[in-house]
C-alpha cells in the first residue's frame, strides 16, 4: 500500500482492477461483453455512459476515459472501488487542498536530491517530462515529438528568460541519447522511487508536460499559483475505441496547448 509513503490517512493498494473484481463487477463486466458482441457496441465513452450508474450502485466508480465527465451516483456500498485515469479534475478539484496533503511524500528528500530540489525551488524552474518506455511502442500515445518540446522551450524561454529545465523522463539515459534541446537541461537521476520524483516533479514552477498520467499530475500538484504548463494535442492519435476529441476536459483552463503532427 502507498499509505506507507505519503501523508494520507487513506489506503492505496496497487491492485490491478481486473485481479481482484466484485462479484457485481464480473457480472457487468459479462453484460458488457455481451452488448459488445451483440451489438457491435465498439466505443468505450458510449458504454461508460450506459452502465456507470449500475457500476455506481454497487460501490463501483469507472469512468474509463478521463476525456468526458459522467456525474458520479451516490453508493450506499461500504466498500468503494474507483479505476481510472484520474486526469480529469472535475472528479476531485473540490478537495485539491486535501490531495495536496495526501500526496505530500512522508519521508525527508533523498541526500543524492538536496542540492537538486534547492536548484529547482530556488530558480524560475520548468519540468520537463518525456515519456518513452511503452509509449515507443503505442502508436495512438506517441505523440510528443521533440518538435513539441522545442517549441514550448523556446516560448518559455522568451517569456522567462531565466528559467531553468529540468528534465525527468522513465527512460532518462535514452532521452540524453536520442533527443537534443536548444538550452541547457539539467537530468533527474531516473532512478528516484515514485514519491520522491513526484516531489521534484511537482516542485518546479512551471511544465512542459507529456501525455501521460504521472506528466499531467505533477503539473496538478503544484503550488505555484502562476504557472505556465505546456500541453500536448491531441491528446493521443485517433482511435476506433476512445475518439481524441473526447480528451477535452483533461485540458485545465490554464493550459497551453501546441499542437502535435504526426512525421
Amino acid at each position: 500500500p502507498y499509505t506507507t509513503l505519503f501523508r494520507s490517512n487513506v489506503t492505496y493498494e496497487d491492485i490491478h482492477p481486473y485481479k481482484v473484481r466484485t462479484f457485481p463487477q464480473k457480472c457487468l463486466g459479462a453484460l458488457g461483453k455481451f452488448v459488445f458482441n451483440t451489438t457491435g457496441l465498439r466505443n468505450i465513452n458510449t458504454d461508460t455512459k450506459f452502465f456507470q450508474p449500475l457500476y455506481n450502485f454497487f460501490g463501483i466508480y469507472q469512468p474509463i476515459s478521463s476525456g468526458i465527465y459522467i456525474e458520479p451516483r451516490y453508493s450506499h456500498s461500504h466498500n468503494i472501488i474507483c479505476n481510472s485515469f484520474f486526469e480529469n479534475a472535475r472528479y476531485f478539484d473540490g478537495i485539491r487542498g486535501i490531495l495536496l496533503e495526501d500526496f505530500t511524500p512522508r519521508y525527508e528528500v533523498l541526500p543524492h536530491n538536496t542540492d537538486l530540489i534547492r536548484e529547482i525551488q530556488s530558480s524560475e524552474s520548468v519540468c520537463i517530462t518525456i515519456r518513452r518506455g511503452d509509449f515507443l511502442q503505442l502508436a495512438s500515445f506517441n505523440v510528443c515529438n521533440e518538435e513539441y518540446f522545442v517549441t514550448a522551450m523556446k516560448a518559455l524561454r522568451e517569456e522567462l528568460p531565466d528559467c531553468k529545465f529540468f528534465v525527468f523522463s522513465d527512460d532518462v539515459e535514452d532521452v540524453k541519447k536520442n533527443m537534443h534541446f536548444p538550452f541547457d537541461v539539467t537530468y533527474e537521476r531516473g532512478d528516484d522511487p515514485v514519491w520522491e520524483k513526484i516531489r521534484l516533479m511537482y516542485s518546479c514552477k512551471h511544465f512542459i508536460i507529456s501525455n501521460s498520467t504521472f506528466s499531467w499530475w505533477a503539473q496538478y500538484l503544484s503550488r505555484t499559483p502562476n504557472k505556465i504548463v505546456y500541453a500536448p494535442t491531441p491528446w493521443h492519435w485517433p482511435d476506433p475505441y476512445c475518439p481524441y476529441e473526447k480528451w477535452e476536459d483533461l485540458y485545465l483552463p490554464y493550459m497551453r496547448t501546441i499542437e502535435c503532427h504526426k512525421h
